[in-house]
């Protein structure tokens, strides 16, 4: 099957309770990467300043796929509507200095009315909500938008209804992967197996971030840099970073200093 998130398998594994809040109790919390559809973004219940709860789980960092409609620049970001079949989100995404829309959009070889994958988070301003894009990429094969859908699916049943009994027989590499995502945390060892692929550099720090095994919060760049060994260039980490970042494999949690692994 092929590998639309590039790393071997669907949604990351994550701290994350057991399917369906219970009521008077604690929440329970996805703090991995989760998919969903764009309905699922506009029925979703606010709770607190930023919290998402999707079918009683409280959401962080989510992803899924649309077609572009409506792009235009503001001052300080690009904004478009994304539109999958069941609704539509209004995706924000901050510009780099001195970039303009099209330029932007040629970077991330993106184009209107073609379809793309999202990751990021629901933000909520003046009681609109809107989605704030860290990552944005094209989706190249046709096949990835009914994946998005189907991984989406597949979680919002787990959450729903629970796993079904033997559900981890006869599921594909990345299926076994999304389930065990959902049920439990995988081992360091096979979690690196997705990231072979990367160079030296990315690999290490994907390998580091692994075996520190962070909270939610993930781990402060410092923290990583001086993990990475006395000889490591901080430019070269910082570089790093941001290549991982923009490929969809690590993303920032509580600020822009802190980093988790995302797929």
């Amino acid at each position: 099957m092929t590998d639309y998130y590039g790393t071997g398998g669907g949604f990351v594994s994550g701290s994350q309770g057991s399917p369906g809040g219970s009521p008077g109790g604690s929440r329970t919390r996805h703090t991995s990467l989760r998919p969903v559809v764009c309905r699922q973004i506009l029925t979703a219940t606010k709770a607190g300043e930023n919290e998402t709860i999707i079918d009683g789980v409280e959401c962080t960092q989510l992803t899924f796929v649309g077609q572009i409609h409506n792009v235009n620049q503001q001052a300080t970001n690009l904004v478009m509507t994304l539109d999958d079949g069941t609704g539509q989100v209004e995706i924000r995404q901050w510009l780099d200095g001195g970039m303009d829309l099209d330029q932007l959009m040629d970077k991330q070889g993106i184009q209107e009315n073609e379809w793309i994958r999202v990751l990021g988070t629901v933000k909520y301003f003046g009681g609109k909500r809107t989605f704030n894009a860290m990552v944005i990429r094209p989706v190249k094969d046709p096949h990835e938008i009914y994946f998005a859908m189907l991984e989406a699916l597949q979680v919002h049943m787990f959450y729903t209804r629970g796993a079904p009994t033997g559900a981890s027989q006869g599921l594909s590499n990345n299926s076994q992967n999304a389930y065990n995502a959902a049920t439990s945390t995988t081992n360091a060892g096979s979690a690196m197996g997705g990231f072979g692929h990367l160079p030296p550099m990315e690999r290490k720090i994907v390998q580091h971030i692994i075996n520190s095994a962070p909270g939610e919060e993930g781990i402060h760049v410092t923290e990583l840099t001086k993990g990475l060994g006395p000889n490591i260039n901080a430019e070269d980490v910082s570089n790093a970073l941001d290549r991982l970042t923009e490929a969809g494999h690590i993303f920032n949690t509580i600020d822009e200093f802190h980093y988790q692994i995302s797929t």
